[in-house]
């Protein structure tokens, strides 16, 4: 990055800084302050469309079920994603490696990258659900109107279907909460997912939508309750609900428990080095917030070794740069991250951190 190109990114944090304040953006969402950048949980006041922070974002497209046939949902599984094994035919390989690069450019931040991947998974697997939500996530930040008008439908038809069946309402309700979630119509989704709980009280899978619609609307209590009985039903994404379960926990300040959740989060990824290095970025968030900071930076660590080049570990490295007082470090942490992918959070931490160093 030139040295212009630097100062023109600082006074776009600073205009960020200034009109947060203004607004009186400042004591809203995590923790920390306010929503987070892609696939990040420790933030600042600047909120973000839902698809980008560490609430929804890339999350929801991991989502797998492979529960026991049930007369209120049909065959297929609608919420496929990159961590499980593939029962549904077309082209197993090519829908795998899509669903996964999707699943860590979103994450990322890198929209583009991700819808690109998500529609080359659909592409080999027309049928599924997950790509199509996937790639709608995408285009609802990156623009594709005519495209996520397209998909959007596509899924809609379905739905449709689903609810021409008594014994597959249930199964409209939940895909019904998911499009919601894509599309950012967070009211529905919470709506949606409720119904479809009332409908499957026994599968896993529609407490889960219903905690991932909770956490999109900020109702923290309810998301954990929900999440906790989409553990104790079981399901095959268990890797994915206890990541969420951790998040949830850590917004409601139970950190002890929140701490538990993410490790067995991370204890049960499998092989998808992308899930593991978000899960360990999110258990580095958690144990910052416990005021561990030595194990923190070790799993931040270990999270940046799965990849270096990620934006929002590299953000996460900066806050705990600047919680062990480098801000030396954290500035260098800020620009890579913003050189990955322009995220206005990181920005926003960059130019304030200058401010406090005094450095307009």
């Amino acid at each position: 990055m030139t040295r212009g190109a630097r100062r023109s990114d600082v006074a776009r944090a600073t205009r960020w800084l200034l009109l947060a304040a203004a607004l009186g953006l400042a004591g809203g969402g995590c923790r920390d302050g306010g929503a987070s950048p892609a696939g990040s949980v420790d933030a600042g006041p600047v909120p973000l469309p839902a698809e980008a922070d560490g609430v929804t974002g890339a999350q929801v497209a991991e989502t797998a079920e492979t529960a026991p046939p049930t007369n209120r949902r049909p065959p297929e599984t609608e919420a496929r994603g990159a961590e499980d094994a593939d029962d549904g035919g077309g082209d197993a390989d090519a829908y795998q490696s899509g669903m996964v690069r999707g699943d860590a450019a979103l994450y990322s931040g890198r929209f583009e990258d991700a819808r690109t991947a998500y529609l080359q998974a659909l592409d080999a697997r027309p049928d599924s659900m997950a790509p199509a939500l996937g790639a709608l996530r995408a285009m609802v930040i990156e623009g594709h109107a005519d495209a996520r008008a397209d998909l959007a439908a596509r899924i809609r038809r379905k739905i449709a279907a689903y609810h021409e069946r008594p014994d597959t309402w249930g199964a409209g309700y939940l895909l019904s909460a998911r499009l919601s979630l894509a599309l950012g119509d967070t009211g529905d989704a919470l709506d949606e997912a409720r119904l479809a709980v009332q409908q499957m009280p026994e599968l896993g899978v529609a407490w889960r939508v219903l905690g991932e619609a909770a956490m999109a609307a900020e109702l923290w209590s309810e998301a954990v309750d929900a999440l906790r009985t989409a553990v104790d039903l079981g399901l095959a994404a268990e890797a994915g609900t206890w990541e969420r379960l951790a998040d949830a926990l850590d917004e409601v300040g139970a950190t002890d428990a929140a701490k538990e959740a993410a490790r067995k989060a991370v204890e049960k990824t499998g092989t998808d080095r992308h899930a593991r290095r978000r899960r360990l970025n999110l258990l580095a968030v958690v144990l910052k917030h416990a005021h561990d900071l030595a194990a923190a930076q070790a799993a931040a660590d270990e999270a940046r070794v799965l990849g270096p080049d990620d934006p929002a570990v590299l953000h996460n490295e900066a806050v705990l740069a600047e919680a062990r007082s480098r801000p030396e470090e954290a500035l260098a942490l800020y620009e890579k991250a913003l050189e990955a992918a322009p995220v206005p959070m990181t920005a926003w931490r960059m130019g304030k951190l200058l401010l406090d160093l005094d450095r307009p």
